[in-house]
């Protein structure tokens, strides 16, 4: 029954994550669960706050993306190339396709943008290799926020309008999903760092 569904899938995690021995290992799994919570719940809100059809379509596709790279790289430990394959799919495709489905700058998109971030930092790839990823996600996002203050046609069409009431409700809920996000992960890093050194 569902609940026995649920019980597998919570043994699966278990598995996943006692199967992780370095911190670095850990971490990834730890921004991989973040990222599926943090789209999913944001889609959820995104629907509430009666936005169109593609604003939270968005975000529900990339918390399933990312959950279905994290697992392809369980599966063919290809941790690298599937953590950087997510990181441009999600940075040059559907974050910024949310971005201006959610209502641009008036939303709370940019923070997501930049907790993006976290994806690129801790792939686990030669840090050259990160660095540029970093710097094309930046810029395309970057390209695509001047693009939507810009006020031409072709942002217009792009850009959703929203209410002052839907702005505040996205930036308020954005503030506090991604603030619990970013300590998580903190108190995370310090804690598995602890840990690491008493075991030497």
């Amino acid at each position: 029954g569902k609940l026995g569904n649920g019980t597998n899938m919570l043994g699966t995690l278990r598995k996943i994550w006692a199967d992780q021995d370095t911190i670095e290992k850990k971490f990834f799994w730890m921004v991989i669960v973040m990222e599926v919570v943090v789209t999913f719940v944001s889609g959820i809100f995104t629907y509430f706050e009666e936005l169109s059809v593609w604003a939270y379509l968005s975000c529900f596709v990339t918390s399933f993306l990312v959950a279905g790279f994290g697992l392809l790289a369980y599966k063919t430990r290809e941790y690298g190339l599937c953590y950087m394959g997510a990181f441009y799919v999600i940075g040059l495709v559907l974050m910024p396709a949310a971005f201006f489905f959610c209502g641009g700058v008036k939303s709370g998109m940019p923070m997501y943008c930049s907790t993006l971030m976290l994806v690129g930092a801790v792939a686990p790839v030669r840090a050259k290799y990160k660095w540029i990823a970093f710097a094309i996600v930046l810029l395309w996002m970057g390209a695509a926020m001047i693009f939507s203050l810009s006020g031409s046609e072709y942002s217009k069409m792009l850009l959703t309008e929203v209410s002052e009431r839907a702005s505040a409700i996205d930036v308020v809920a954005s503030y506090i999903i991604m603030s619990v996000v970013i300590y998580c992960i903190g108190v995370f890093v310090v804690a598995a760092y602890a840990k690491e050194r008493e075991q030497r």
